[in-house]
């Protein structure tokens, strides 16, 4: 029962993450484009790959736990 309730408040604790991270992210890409920096964007999307592979690797460890 107690695990149940661990997972409910990490999903939602993922759900307000997931929600944030497009916020965040629109909001670094104005802020690139805003300073129009000669430095390459793909250091800022292997970032988001990594935050993608964080949270789906989250995803799989509470489905363990599970």
């Amino acid at each position: 029962m107690r695990r149940v309730a661990l997972f409910q408040s990490m999903h939602r604790v993922e759900s307000m993450r997931s929600a944030a991270l497009p916020r965040r992210i629109s909001a670094l890409r104005r802020l690139e484009d805003s300073k129009r920096s000669n430095r390459p964007r793909r250091k800022f999307e292997s970032m988001q790959v990594l935050i993608l592979v964080g949270f789906m690797y989250r995803l799989y460890v509470y489905a363990e736990i599970l």
